[in-house]
C-alpha cells in the first residue's frame, strides 16, 4: 500500500456572538426550520395527545437538544422520543416526540414549552425555531392527584423492607456461569446412563 501526505491546512474557527441574558450551553449552528404535528386539533381534558416537533436542514444535528419542558398541574409531558433520519433529497431530519396530557381547559400554548435557539452562519445572528400550533382542550379542570408511597397499601410495606444496598454488576455473569456448570453436570449425567444402558 501507498502513504500519501498532504501539507497542513489551518482552519479559523470564529467564536459565536455573544447572546445577553443568555445562558451558558452549546448552541447549534446550521440552517434550520421547523416543521411540528400534533396527533389532532382539539381534546379533551385528560385525554394524552401526540407532539412531534421536527429539524430539519444542515447543521450538527447531534447538537440538537431542546430544552426539558417540565409537567405542571396543568399539563403532564412525558418524553422525548428521539429520531434521527435523513430524507429522500438527503436532508438530516431529527424528530423529537412527546405525549401530553392537559388537565386544563381552553388553548394550550406550546410555543412556552417547546422551542430551539440556533445560530444562523448566513445571516450571522441567532435564531429561534417555535411552535405555532396552539391545539383546543375542552372538558372539565382536572386536578393530578400527587402519589403517597406511605399510604400505598402494596409500595408503602415493599418500600420499608427496600434493601438500599448496591448490588453488583457482574451479578448475571454469575448466574450464567453457574447454569453452564449445571447443563455440564446434566450432559455428564445423560451421557453415563446412556452407556450403561447400552
Amino acid at each position: 500500500y501507498k502513504t500519501y501526505n498532504a501539507p497542513a491546512v489551518r482552519v479559523a474557527v470564529r467564536p459565536l456572538p455573544h447572546r445577553p441574558g443568555a445562558p451558558a450551553g452549546a448552541v447549534p449552528v446550521g440552517h434550520y426550520a421547523l416543521h411540528e404535528g400534533v396527533s389532532g386539533l382539539r381534546f379533551r381534558t385528560g385525554e394524552a395527545f401526540v407532539y412531534t416537533f421536527g429539524v430539519e436542514g444542515a447543521g450538527n444535528s447531534a447538537a440538537l437538544v431542546l430544552p426539558a419542558p417540565r409537567s405542571t398541574d396543568k399539563l403532564e409531558v412525558y418524553g422525548p422520543d428521539i429520531k434521527e433520519e435523513k430524507l429522500p433529497d438527503g436532508t438530516p431530519q431529527k424528530t423529537f416526540r412527546y405525549r401530553l396530557v392537559p388537565h386544563q381547559p381552553g388553548a394550550l400554548r406550546l410555543d412556552s414549552l417547546f422551542h430551539l435557539v440556533f445560530f444562523n452562519p448566513t445571516t450571522a445572528r441567532y435564531d429561534t425555531l417555535r411552535s405555532e400550533l396552539r391545539p383546543e382542550v375542552r372538558g372539565e379542570a382536572r386536578s393530578i392527584a400527587a402519589a403517597n408511597p406511605a399510604e400505598d397499601p402494596f409500595y408503602g410495606p415493599a418500600l420499608a423492607r427496600a434493601d438500599s444496598q448496591l448490588q453488583p454488576l457482574d451479578v448475571y455473569q454469575d448466574v450464567r456461569r453457574y447454569a453452564g456448570w449445571l447443563l455440564g453436570a446434566l450432559l455428564v449425567v445423560a451421557a453415563v446412563g446412556w452407556w450403561r444402558s447400552s
